[in-house]
């Protein structure tokens, strides 16, 4: 398993999408490359074991990644994480997350008319 005690590598800092509630924190990311439950299990799993992540879901369908925390963990830290398990993550954009989707959308459209 990849180590999860990183460096900051990223550009992307996430610490400005950071909520927090009853002594929780929350972040809501966006993944981009996960594509089957393996994926899935592999980001869950890895983030879970970091001190304090209580849990990490993520939305194959959406790449929606949700993980609460308590701790000393950081947001940079947990986004490093996803990419250091070979992801890319960005900041959820439900608009941005739209507009991927429907480019995708177009895209399987077209395969699926050559195809016929």
């Amino acid at each position: 398993m990849t180590s999860l005690d990183l460096t900051d590598r990223m550009s992307f800092d996430p610490t400005a999408f950071v909520r927090e509630q009853g002594g929780e924190k929350r972040l809501t990311l966006r993944v981009q490359g996960a594509r089957c439950g393996a994926c899935l299990s592999k980001i869950e799993n890895g983030l879970t074991a970091l001190p304090g992540v209580k849990q990490a879901r993520l939305n194959l369908t959406s790449g929606k990644l949700d993980v609460i925390w308590t701790g000393a963990v950081t947001a940079k830290r947990i986004a490093n994480a996803v990419t250091d398990l070979g992801f890319q993550v960005q900041a959820h954009d439900e608009s941005a997350g739209d507009a991927a989707r429907q480019a995708e959308e177009k895209s399987l459209l077209i395969a699926l008319g050559v195809a016929g």
